[in-house]
């Protein structure tokens, strides 16, 4: 968790709101950090010491006081979900001074849920918190947001990243990357480095991008190859292969800015194999297949492939 935010949040249960609204670029973010100020409220420090009674159970999914509610198989909160709430909460049932009913992704809470939540936020029960996390607090009515204490929780730096995961065990280099990949969020760099479908990605983004720049004439066929290792994953290849190539116009100059810190060999070929026009021109061919995924997934993707090689071997001719 953030400092600021978990200092904040730490002095305010001293004096408890009936309701909270933690909202982050990132839902993973903003979920755990409402998880872990759940936990502070019941914990009997109130620093999350994992020792105690209510942290034990609480880690253990078996704490009576927390209720939580997330969106659907249709990534919607219908109002049914928002009832369950208000049916947990007539059975008085606590092990806890506090109850804490955490809604996540409450942005997907649909307008009757919304209003129907608004009734009990309007007079809420004794004792009772809700916390809201989401990654669009925009999408809370305003009735709904007057009536929550709202806490942003900002991106995390390379550098508080790198220190958290080196402080849980995780090698620098490890770190390094998950830092580079989290794009400021903690969850996302452990993703990242745990993650090995990703690291087959990245070393498939790697070897398309090396045989482009060491072939004097890259085969068409061995690059439609190399495509088809991605299969269903294709779209993750095209970030990681626009990551390299951003990272090798940036190279070695501004080496610790670097996404891909463990792939400087690849950014080196990079660099010595095409001009600067060349690199921005493949970025541009990979930047428009991305967007064309993104907008006509339905698009056949062998042609597409085949559409984008032809493109880049026009590029680097």
């Amino acid at each position: 968790m953030n400092i600021k935010v978990r200092q904040f949040l730490q002095n305010s249960i001293n004096n408890l709101s009936s309701g909270y609204l933690l909202y982050s670029r990132f839902q993973e973010d903003a979920e755990k950090t409402a998880d872990e100020f759940a936990q502070m409220i019941f914990c009997d420090t109130h620093d999350n010491c994992g020792k105690c009674n209510s942290c034990r159970k609480f880690q253990d999914n078996n704490m009576i006081s927390y209720f939580s509610v997330s969106p659907d198989e249709k990534d919607l909160i219908k109002i049914d979900a928002v009832r369950q709430i208000q049916d947990y909460l007539n059975t008085q049932a606590k092990d806890h001074e506090y109850r804490c009913i955490h809604i996540k992704g409450a942005n997907k809470l649909t307008v009757q849920s919304q209003n129907y939540l608004l009734k009990t936020l309007e007079e809420p029960p004794r004792n009772v918190v809700f916390i809201l996390s989401v990654d669009n607090k925009d999408m809370i009515l305003e009735t709904v947001r007057s009536r929550l204490i709202e806490v942003n929780i900002p991106p995390s730096s390379r550098k508080e990243i790198i220190e958290r995961m080196t402080e849980q065990g995780y090698g620098y280099e490890d770190a390094l990357l998950g830092a580079s990949w989290g794009r400021g969020s903690y969850e996302n760099a452990l993703k990242t480095v745990d993650d090995s479908r990703l690291k087959e990605i990245r070393d498939l983004a790697e070897k398309i991008l090396m045989r482009l720049a060491t072939k004097r004439n890259p085969s068409m066929f061995l690059l439609m190859q190399d495509f088809s290792e991605a299969g269903e994953d294709l779209s993750e290849l095209l970030y990681a292969m626009d990551s390299l190539l951003l990272d090798s116009v940036i190279y070695p100059e501004e080496a610790e800015k670097l996404d891909n810190p463990d792939k400087t060999d690849c950014l080196a070929s990079l660099k010595a194999g095409f001009t600067l026009k060349k690199l921005e021109g493949i970025i541009e061919v990979v930047n428009e297949r991305i967007e064309q995924r993104m907008n006509f997934p339905q698009f056949r993707q062998d042609l597409m492939i085949e559409n984008m090689i032809f493109d880049i071997l026009e590029v680097i001719a």
